[in-house]
């Protein structure tokens, strides 16, 4: 078997919102889970729906596919970051 290397996608440092360590955030997450305490901190709070762009809460699974609250097209905010 062989390993590859892969590019880190861009992003910023933050930190956990629950035992404050360094995190790194990757450009467009919507949720980050932390290694040091198990939890998942929320990092954006809105999206802007992709068919009418009126802003749209992120609810606490943003991996399933979610209705737009004002026009009702599905949107998907979960993207690859590799491959």
């Amino acid at each position: 078997m062989q390993y590859m290397e892969l590019e880190r996608p861009k992003g910023i440092t933050g930190s956990c919102g629950y035992c404050k360590m360094e995190l790194y955030i990757p450009e467009g997450s919507y949720k980050v889970y932390c290694e040091s305490c198990h939890k998942t901190t929320k990092v954006e709070k809105t999206f802007l729906c992709s068919s009418c762009g009126a802003q749209n809460t992120v609810p606490d699974n943003p991996s399933k596919p979610v209705d737009c609250e004002y026009c009702g097209v599905e949107n998907r905010l979960i993207k690859r970051f590799f491959g």
